[in-house]
């Protein structure tokens, strides 16, 4: 991302305009900064000559015209009835002591000028205190876009120039062309095989190897920006990381293009970013036809879509103050885009609505001049909707309670307060508002939008549900089992303790006979005591065995008592599950059935947080079958749960299910909503 500290033009401003008082003579200029330069620039867009102010200190920049340019070299007359007078003699330019005293507003302003003693005090106290915010202010303005300073890159720039400088010719141009031209139809006949590359980036390593091709592709990038620079001859004074919205983003300063009077120059610096990443794209391209699969194959793959899929997604994107900003900028030879044509939309829109009969606050051409307001208004309405989303990713960034407070503050700061301040203008000049046609329809307009945001003209709510049975009981075997019997089949009806299905289990029957055995022979060994000492001496050992066996043989007797299924409650058995015969092997997990109640049946459906408030017990509805098979079910509202639901217990209506419910899973798979959603308990009619 190239950068330039802002170009600003004298003469603009009507704030900067100033009057001669009639108390008597003005007193005299002070003098410019010593490291304040002055050098040629491009034509205006009126073909007369400009000129650039250069701020080494500050490493900002200042066009003027050809009149402010007459007047600043006769500063050092210092009496503006002077330079006045002598302006009006040498040139054709006819100006008044309000134009000299304008223009020392502007280098006041703008800091150009040395000033000393008391004035110099105020003027710097004035200065500290107007660029002054309270500690949130300045939070929140900079939290989206911090500069971090990293080196000075010119003696590395130096050394790379000479190695670069093939590559910045026409013919690299030509042959980067052919190659990309080459490269994209060969990808074009194994598309799936390319495109069949992305998944393996969803893993970790995959995500390290994105994010290094991304490092790798963006320092390319800005060393381009640098390196064109160079080569016209400029000083790059810092490279360093810039965070929008705590999102690393590399910048290069390459502000002293304003110095360069061919705007050519100025696109190849504005360029150069774009065309490295796209040769390093073409080179990716190739080169990924002619490696092997595998790992670096790979690398290869996500540093060719990470430079095609930035420089046409992001660095060309004109609405922000990236490459495409600077390269329209410089194509149209418009500097301040942004704010001069934000300027002309406003007095465009002043015109069209109210009537404002104001001058043009520019004189251009009338092509440049709509234009310019017609890239305005495509800002600002994707100033809209790149704010609304910030703010919405930042509410999800933080925890709830700090996220709430900055989407509201961002929501606030970028976009109702700019039409707070633009209404009260309006309001200012109310007295010159006249009626006409689009004013009636603006209005109407507004009252419409409110209209359709304030009135509930929606009268259905569609939420996502599920038709449950009133009782439903799966039925698995209570461990690993054969199947004896199955006595019963899908759809029948069945009462309580109706036996449904038949287990044997040998290796407990095998036990149960040799503790029956065992038993036997504990009591014999018993019951001979008396007549043998031997046996006599271990009586109680012997009893302490034949309860054991018996406790065995009991529990034994138990688990094939289990073998036995038979139903809970009275129902219909659905979903028997295939292949259930007689002589087969069940795994305790294996579902054999599902009972379901005839009781009448539920409805589950899930209800969002914004239709909260219109729904209530009693309420009546119409229940969809999915496809819409047969007539609606009327159902009837009997309960919804007064907490939102915290764990999606259906994931039939998960979105990852193909369900309508967003949701998102925790470390154990439990599927929680993204939004606040409360649960409801419908019943047919």
């Amino acid at each position: 991302m190239a950068t330039d500290a802002g170009i600003v033009l004298a003469g603009n401003d009507p704030s900067l305009s100033g009057t001669q008082t009639a108390q008597g003579p003005a007193p005299p200029l002070p003098p410019l900064r010593q490291d304040v330069d002055l050098h040629p620039a491009a034509r205006l867009v009126d073909g007369s000559p400009s000129w650039v102010l250069q701020d080494r200190a500050r490493n900002r920049f200042f066009r003027i015209g050809w009149v402010e340019f007459e007047i600043l070299r006769r500063w050092q007359l210092q009496l503006p009835q002077r330079i006045v007078d002598e302006v009006n003699r040498d040139t054709a330019a006819r100006i008044t002591p309000e134009d000299v005293d304008g223009m020392r507003q502007f280098l006041a302003a703008s800091g150009l000028l040395l000033l000393t003693g008391a004035q110099g005090k105020d003027a710097w106290r004035t200065a500290l205190l107007s660029g002054k915010n309270h500690w949130a202010m300045w939070l929140l303005k900079n939290y989206l876009f911090l500069r971090i300073h990293l080196i000075r890159p010119d003696a590395l720039l130096r050394f790379l120039l000479p190695l670069a400088r093939p590559l910045m010719t026409q013919s690299a141009l030509i042959w980067t062309l052919l190659f990309g031209l080459l490269g994209g139809v060969l990808v074009l006949r194994q598309w799936d095989v390319f495109i069949g590359s992305a998944p393996q980036f969803m893993t970790a390593d995959g995500l390290v190897l994105y994010g290094a091709a991304i490092v790798v592709a963006k320092i390319l990038h800005e060393l381009g920006h640098g390196l064109a620079a160079a080569r016209h001859g400029l000083r790059v004074p810092s490279m360093g990381i810039a965070l929008m919205v705590l999102w690393p983003v590399l910048y290069t300063d390459t502000t002293e293009a304003w110095k360069l009077t061919d705007r050519r120059s100025r696109l190849q610096i504005a360029v150069a970013g774009i065309a490295v990443e796209l040769m390093l794209a073409v080179f990716a391209l190739n080169l990924w036809l002619l490696l092997p699969p595998g790992q670096l194959r790979g690398a290869v793959f996500a540093l060719a879509a990470v430079t095609w899929i930035a420089t046409l997604a992001v660095n060309l994107n004109p609405f922000m103050r990236f490459d495409g900003y600077y390269l329209l900028s410089d194509s149209l030879d418009v500097e301040n885009l942004q704010d001069r044509s934000f300027t002309l939309a406003r007095w465009r829109l002043r015109r069209v609505l109210f009537g404002f009969n104001e001058p043009c606050p520019e004189v251009l051409p009338a092509r440049t001049r709509h234009l310019l307001i017609f890239y305005a208004w495509g800002t600002w309405i994707y100033r809209l909707f790149l704010f609304i989303g910030i703010a919405v990713l930042v509410y999800f960034m933080v925890f709830k309670a700090l996220g709430i407070f900055l989407m509201v503050a961002e929501i606030g700061f970028f976009i109702v307060l700019p039409i707070i301040r633009e209404g009260r203008v309006w309001w200012q000049r109310r007295a010159l508002f006249r009626f006409n046609i689009n004013l009636v329809l603006t209005l109407g307009a507004i009252v419409g939008l409110g209209l359709a945001v304030a009135v509930p003209w929606k009268t259905t709510i569609q939420v996502p549900a599920l038709l449950l049975a009133g009782q439903e009981h799966a039925i698995y075997p209570p461990f690993g089992a054969r199947l004896e019997r199955v006595e019963t089949a899908p759809g029948n009806k069945v009462l309580a303790g109706a036996t449904l299905f038949s287990f044997s289990a040998p290796d407990i029957a095998l036990a149960q006979l040799q503790a029956e055995r065992r038993i036997d022979t504990l009591r014999l060994q018993i019951q001979r005591e008396r007549g043998e000492n031997q046996l006599r001496e271990r009586g109680g050992i012997l009893r302490e065995q034949l309860a054991e066996a018996l406790a065995e043989r009991d529990g034994q007797a138990r688990e094939l008592s289990r073998l036995e299924i038979s139903a809970a409650f009275d129902g219909i058995v659905a979903d028997v599950a295939p292949g259930m015969v007689a002589g087969r092997w069940v795994a305790k997990d294996d579902q054999l059935a599902l009972l379901v109640s005839i009781k009448p049946a539920i409805i589950e459906a899930y209800l969002d947080a914004g239709d909260l408030e219109r729904i209530s017990g009693g309420v009546k509805g119409k229940f969809y079958t999915e496809g819409e098979i047969g007539d609606p079910i009327a159902v009837t509202v009997r309960t919804i749960d007064t907490a939102a639901t915290s764990r999606l217990a259906r994931p039939y209506l998960a979105s990852r299910y193909g369900g309508d419910i967003d949701v998102r899973a925790d470390r154990r798979g439990t599927l929680q909503p993204e939004m606040p959603i409360y649960r409801m308990i419908l019943l047919p009619d």
